[in-house]
């Protein structure tokens, strides 16, 4: 579906953008470095376990992962983790430098900056903080962002911590790298006034244009979207884990997609008049497929698997809808999903699976009717008993709507990995004071030209293409602004982006390439001791530890009586050749000296 034939106002399309930043600083509550390049040399496991907020409620989606009973393994590199990512030390003053540039965002988001900044903890139990939480401050509120479609809201700006990065999953257990946890993020949240998909890649792009003007770490992983979407009659989806923008618009289309599928087949199951009693699971069914056919079947029994099912009342055909970029069968088997395990159900083609028979026994045992749908899931206790029950609470939810639900972006769309998190994961840190914002540390802090104001004034000198090529890259942009000033800005950029994008795809070893390689070639060509089509050979010379002074001697601009001498010499030599072959053997010398338009004027000239 495009967005142009969706109506995002009349669906009551509200959206919000949640953007993660990694500063380029040392880390948030400890002096260590922010790179993650060292090898580990200890190891630390751990279990979690979820506690009661100050209300004396446990967070939903701490809950959860909790039931998912992993075992955590910890991995420490010296220099880039210490004993307060290991929870074994408290956590030291919040860092200055990360603070300052925390402030500088606000005040290019015109934020409102609290005179008090507060540390909080935030649960969290899926083993990314070995503390059980994160440690998070709002620094402003109230902001706003200008678009093409009018000011976007900012809710808050936080600086907290970045979680620890999984290095590997097993069944049971994960493996974590600890030299991630604790770097300085800038998070950034909107209100929900964006207006459609492509309004969110806007505004996603114009923030980290923003924060990129600031002291930012660059490269994948560094930033990160997470997207809130609700329709008229929905519920607030959280869509975590974009890297790349080119996807927004689509995963946000097709979660727009997913929840008016969600409305229509309640609607459906309305109409049919489903209740929850109708539900109806079987724990154990194994024995019916004992003699199966099914080569996907006698590998799982092979390996201790057993086979639960279950009976969905009239949802007969519902899962092969469209919802969004798949179907909802699909959907619903993302929630087996979560415990490692999938569904197989009488809306697919069961003679694939070689299955046709055995669910043929199971509808006479469920006592199916022929518009019920019936399932199995095939795994290994006790995620079997987990998966199934999650499946079954999902299709129950059916028939209210759409749940509140927290998701990952996977391809186009999107897939369940927890519930929405509540207000009871949040509580004060004991262990750091507060940090007083005083008038005269507001007023110190400077603000950074932003790159889209950047961009937006060498699109004056430059095609507005090249320009937004430059300001992505921090050293082509520096590149950039302290060599346009002596030599044609036009050439000066597309050598930068186009040319070396050019010969990098060739395997040339551009990073040999150097600011005074590039000046020292600019200023030949300045000179006109050499052409400008010559850049490209010139800069693989180069590469190859050619001198400066071997590209002028090697690609002199020949004047025209050398270059009509050159041509009368090769005429007597060759006597009765074409013009065009000529010209072939001409250039293959001559190519980079000079033009083949001049050639060609004076070759012509000598032969008539």
């Amino acid at each position: 579906m495009e967005e142009k034939q969706v109506d995002y106002k009349k669906i009551g399309f509200r959206c919000g953008i949640e953007i993660h930043q990694r500063l380029d600083t040392k880390k948030l509550f400890c002096p260590c470095k922010s790179t993650q390049s060292t090898e580990p040399t200890l190891e630390i496991v751990r279990n979690l376990r979820p506690s009661a907020g100050e209300l004396g409620a446990i967070d939903p989606a701490a809950l959860f992962e909790f039931l998912k009973a992993k075992t955590f393994i910890y991995k420490l590199s010296p220099n880039e983790s210490c004993e307060v990512e290991a929870d074994e030390a408290p956590p030291h003053a919040m860092n200055k430098e990360a603070l300052s540039i925390g402030l500088e965002v606000c005040k290019m988001l015109e934020s409102d900056i609290p005179n008090e900044i507060h540390v909080m903890r935030k649960t969290v139990i899926d083993g990314s903080n070995t503390s059980g939480f994160q440690r998070t401050s709002v620094i402003g509120i109230n902001g706003l962002l200008k678009t093409s479609k009018g000011n976007v809201g900012i809710l808050s700006i936080c600086l907290e911590e970045e979680s620890a990065r999984i290095e590997e999953r097993t069944e049971g257990k994960v493996i974590y790298r600890l030299n991630g946890l604790g770097i300085p993020l800038v998070e950034i949240a909107t209100d929900s006034t964006i207006q459609s998909p492509e309004h969110a890649k806007e505004v996603a792009f114009s923030l980290g244009m923003l924060l990129r003007s600031t002291k930012v770490q660059r490269g994948i992983g560094t930033i990160r979207q997470d997207i809130n979407v609700s329709i008229a009659n929905g519920a607030r989806i959280e869509i975590k884990g974009f890297q790349q923008l080119e996807n927004v618009p689509k995963v946000v289309e097709n979660e727009v997609i997913r929840q008016l599928t969600l409305l229509e087949v309640k609607d459906i199951l309305k109409k049919k008049g489903v209740k929850e009693k109708d539900f109806l699971t079987k724990e154990n069914v194994t024995g019916i497929f004992r003699k199966t056919e099914s080569d996907f079947i006698k590998k799982a029994f092979n390996e201790g698997s057993v086979i639960h099912s279950a009976l969905l009342p009239r949802f007969e055909g519902l899962l092969k809808k469209s919802c969004g970029d798949r179907t909802l069968g699909k959907e619903l088997s993302s929630y087996a999903g979560v415990y490692g395990l999938g569904i197989i159900h009488t809306d697919e083609d069961l003679d694939k699976y070689k299955l046709y028979q055995e669910f043929q026994e199971l509808r006479k045992i469920l006592k199916a009717k022929e518009d019920d749908l019936i399932l199995i899931i095939v795994g290994k206790n006790p995620n079997i008993d987990k998966a199934l029950s999650l499946v079954i609470e999902r299709a129950k939810q059916m028939l209210l709507g759409v749940p509140e639900e927290t998701r990952i972006a996977d391809g186009e769309g999107s897939k369940y990995t927890r519930p929405l998190p509540g207000s009871e994961r949040m509580y004060p840190e004991t262990d750091i004071p507060s940090i007083r914002i005083t008038k005269e540390l507001i007023d110190s802090i400077k603000i950074s030209k932003s790159l889209i104001e950047i961009q937006e004034e060498i699109s004056k000198e430059i095609p507005e293409q090249l320009a937004e090529q430059i300001v992505k890259s921090p050293t082509l942009l520096k590149y950039y602004q302290e060599t346009k000033k002596n030599f044609d800005p036009v050439m000066v950029a597309n050598t930068l982006t186009n040319t070396l994008k050019m010969l990098k795809r060739d395997n040339h070893d551009t990073d040999k390439i150097n600011k005074d390689h590039l000046i020292g070639l600019f200023t030949l060509i300045e000179k006109k001791k050499i052409s400008k089509e010559i850049i490209p050979q010139a800069l693989i010379d180069m590469i190859e530890g050619k001198s400066l002074g071997y590209i002028e001697s090697r690609y002199k601009i020949i004047d025209d009586s050398q270059l009509r001498s050159l041509v009368k010499q090769a005429i007597r030599q060759t006597p009765g050749i074409k013009e065009s072959l000529l010209m072939g053997v001409l250039m293959k010398d001559l190519r980079g000296t000079i033009s083949g338009e001049r050639l060609m004027k004076i070759i012509r000239e000598e032969m008539n």
